[in-house]
């Protein structure tokens, strides 16, 4: 039986051009690529000034609110704002254990709660399974002026 040794091969072009790369390599630049110094300038003073920037705050309107039949929940209305999905385990959305607030973009599952309520200001839990109150337990849809959902830091001032 035969047994063969293998060697790296190398061809002369390798070997060849390996030199040659190196010397390439540590070549000056030519003076098209490089700046000059007497291209150098002094720039005016730049001014940063920042703001603080809220983000989006929505509102549901009040010809919303008045197409909201007497039996339903806030919930219902707060279902009215784009981007937010509120689920509800029962018709009447009195299950805490299974009605959960979700809006696009933000983490709710057990583990995470990135959504906080507040009922007229205070702060009134989280949003999702079991986080909290539900606010319309304490809010009948006649009562309702209005629904605001605040995405990110619009309502900076509550403490949710």
């Amino acid at each position: 039986m035969r047994t063969f040794a293998r060697f790296p091969r190398v061809s002369l072009l390798a070997v060849l051009i390996a030199p040659a790369l190196d010397a390439l390599a540590e070549a000056p630049q030519s003076d098209t690529g490089e700046a000059h110094s007497s291209d150098a300038r002094t720039l005016d003073q730049v001014q940063v000034i920042g703001q603080a920037t809220s983000y989006a705050k929505t509102s549901v309107r009040a010809e919303t609110l008045n197409r909201q039949t007497v039996m339903s929940s806030v919930n219902d209305a707060l279902n009215e704002v784009p981007g937010v999905v509120v689920s509800e385990a029962d018709a009447t959305g009195s299950s805490v254990w299974g009605t959960q607030i979700s809006m696009r973009g933000f983490v709710t599952n057990r583990d995470t709660q990135q959504i906080g309520t507040t009922i007229d200001g205070l702060p009134n839990g989280g949003s999702s399974y079991g986080g909290g109150s539900l606010a319309n337990r304490y809010i009948d849809t006649l009562d309702l002026e209005t629904v605001e959902v605040s995405q990110g830091t619009a309502d900076i001032s509550s403490r949710s």
